[in-house]
């Protein structure tokens, strides 16, 4: 039953944040160049930014009108493409000023003219085809997206070869809409493939190809913890390979940086702090995520010059990854931070009036098979408790002062509570023993579907 639930809260649960996917503007697909003087002169009245958004999409109608026009007197290919532009930038403005569903019948009928010698895979086709692909995706029509990112990726295919890195942004819309229909391991391999395409392209130590491997590498792990531990074994097994995958291109990248960069260059940490980011998701080994945060500690105070802030957040992020490890010297790296802060930016200083919640990251609802019989169907299902949380980010005294639970879900509230970690609260430059309050949310397993929730536990009368 479990693992069934589990796969449920999977499909529920996927919050990969899609712009790490570089989404592009639709403005970006504008066509630009064009022979005729009046022409060429209007694209750059419009692009120039002095007419308001309804003027400029006026201004293109009215260009697309007039050639349309034409064109029904005098045909030719030529005013054909030109009349299809010209409708294909109305479009994408109308897109870019809120209005997706008449953009995207628009450029339906941009595409028929700027396709009307039936040659499918012509160059000038991809702008306004990307942008239809665009306005779909913004309508929620995803099957029409797909066609469409598809149709971009292969006029470029024929055109610039299969690696070409030219289809870098139809791959990345193809990862979106692939999430958006739940088709997780289509999305993974466009992914893998835009990696594949960067690394054909460029050097190792390219700027581009370093942002590529790591947003990969971010990608697979954040993929990777959206699959339950409480899966089937082949399923769990996929995930602990994503996650490797992930960690895997890290340190390639780290050493790679540190190659060419030195090892003292500020461009490791990003990686750096990435490669910790991955490790905590995957939940284990929180003792290996010291060296590199002491590493980006290290690096930052090596610079010549440093911002006292950026200093003590980084004092900060190993003082939490002590306290997940439970290195009892957590304490230090804290007064640190707050050293630092208390003489540049004292009214920082607020953030430590009280413990932060360090793992999990957040309390997310508890599953229950069924609600409680006399829960009525529209009551709140919840364990509130109290507890200390000590100078060590521990928790301890964990107690129950309110539910609508039964007390065997809040004992197991309870004792989930008791292996969370914060961030001590500080009081005069040192950490302190806090009392805090904390809810424990339930809901149904019926209520997930029906509201499209995303909790990550189940409970039934197994546990």
């Amino acid at each position: 039953m479990i693992e069934r639930l589990a796969r449920t809260i999977l499909f529920l649960g996927l919050t990969i944040p899609l712009a790490s996917f570089g989404q592009q503007s639709v403005l970006n697909y504008l066509y630009t160049e064009f022979n005729e003087g009046k022409q060429q002169q209007t694209i750059t009245t419009i692009m120039n930014g002095s007419m308001n958004a309804d003027a400029q999409e006026e201004l293109a109608y009215a260009e697309a009108e007039t050639l349309m026009i034409e064109r029904s007197t005098q045909p030719s290919p030529a005013k054909d493409q030109a009349a299809g532009q010209w409708l294909a930038n109305a479009a994408m403005l109308a897109v870019h000023a809120g209005r997706p569903d008449q953009g995207l019948l628009s450029l339906s009928e941009a595409l028929d003219l700027l396709n009307a010698e039936g040659t499918p895979f012509a160059p000038e086709l991809f702008k306004a085809v990307m942008a239809r692909g665009i306005s779909a995706f913004q309508v929620g029509d995803f099957d029409q997206a797909k066609d469409d990112f598809q149709w971009g990726q292969n006029i470029l295919h024929r055109n610039d070869g299969v690696l070409t890195f030219s289809q870098a942004e139809a791959v990345n819309w193809l990862t979106r809409v692939y999430l958006a229909q739940r088709e997780l391991f289509n999305a993974d391999t466009q992914q893998r493939f835009l990696l594949r395409v960067a690394e054909a392209h460029y050097d190792e130590n390219h700027p581009v190809l370093i942002s590529i491997k790591q947003n990969v590498a971010e990608y697979l792990g954040q993929r990777a913890a959206l699959i339950s531990p409480l899966e089937n074994e082949p399923t769990r097994a996929i995930r602990q390979a994503m996650f490797t995958e992930s960690l895997a291109l890290l340190e390639t990248l780290i050493r790679t940086l540190e190659q060419t960069a030195g090892r003292t260059s500020i461009k490791l940490i990003d990686p750096l702090r990435s490669l910790v980011r991955i490790r905590q998701m995957q939940g284990t080994a929180f003792r290996l995520n010291e060296a590199p945060l002491q590493r980006v500690l290290d690096i930052l105070m090596a610079q010549e010059t440093v911002d006292d802030e950026d200093l003590a957040n980084a004092w900060l992020e190993l003082g939490d990854g002590m306290v997940l490890s439970g290195n009892p010297k957590s304490g230090d790296a804290y007064e640190m931070a707050w050293s630092l802060l208390a003489s540049s930016s004292p009214e920082a200083l607020a953030q430590f009036n009280e413990p932060v919640l360090l793992n999990p990251k957040k309390i997310t609802p508890l599953l229950l098979e069924r609600r409680p019989t006399r829960a009525p169907s529209d009551a709140d299902l919840y364990a509130d408790m109290t507890m200390m949380v000590t100078e060590k980010g521990r928790t301890k005294g964990v107690k129950i002062t309110d539910r609508t639970v039964s007390a065997k879900f809040s004992r197991w509230a309870r004792s989930r509570l008791s292996y969370t970690r914060f961030r001590p609260a500080m009081a005069e430059g040192a950490p302190v023993a806090k009392s805090v309050q904390l809810r424990q949310p339930f809901t149904v397993v019926s209520e997930i579907v029906e509201n499209n929730a995303s909790p990550n536990s189940v409970a039934d009368d197994n546990d």
